[in-house]
């Protein structure tokens, strides 16, 4: 069962649409958020359902202690990539990079990633670690707040991207 226990990390496509549903309260209220530096730094607007571009401030999200950051250092980063196809390294922006090379860094099975793009699905599928990812959809459908999200948000994207994963071949 998922709860505020369950530490998520989230990439920024996930926090964008997050806002564009109107659902990024109810995530953080149930859930034990962390996001990388570099996510803060790069998520700082959204369009809304009118096409209007809305400000973000994760900063201040962070401050309040509402949701948490972390750091990743280079070394960490460069080696963690080092372990994959160039293929796939072309692929990881540095967002996705810092969360995956964060997730392989801990111990515990409460820590999940939310993503919305198929490499972090495969990667963990490759792994064996499918079940450390988590769709936007099912997290919100495990607190009751079912939003209607685009298709790369929903548990069949991952499912399919977390399963190709067994296949795709890297070093």
């Amino acid at each position: 069962m998922l709860s505020k226990s369950t530490i998520v990390l989230c990439d920024t496509c996930v926090i964008l649409e997050a806002f564009r549903v109107g659902a990024w309260t109810a995530l953080i209220s149930k859930f034990n958020i962390l996001v990388s530096e570099t996510i803060v730094a790069e998520t700082l607007w959204y369009t809304d359902s009118r096409g209007v571009k809305k400000p973000i401030d994760l900063a201040h999200y962070i401050k309040n202690k509402q949701i948490q950051s972390f750091d990743i250092s280079m070394k960490d980063l460069k080696h963690f990539v080092g372990k994959y196809d160039p293929a796939y390294q072309d692929r990881l922006d540095l967002g996705e990079l810092s969360l995956l090379c964060y997730l392989f860094q801990q111990d515990g099975s409460n820590m999940l990633i939310c993503s919305g793009d198929a490499i972090v699905f495969k990667i963990l599928g490759k792994a064996r670690k499918s079940a450390q990812g988590v769709s936007l959809e099912e997290l919100l459908s495990s607190i009751g707040h079912a939003k209607p999200v685009s298709h790369q948000f929903r548990k069949k994207f991952k499912e399919r991207h977390g399963q190709s994963g067994f296949s795709d071949s890297f070093s």
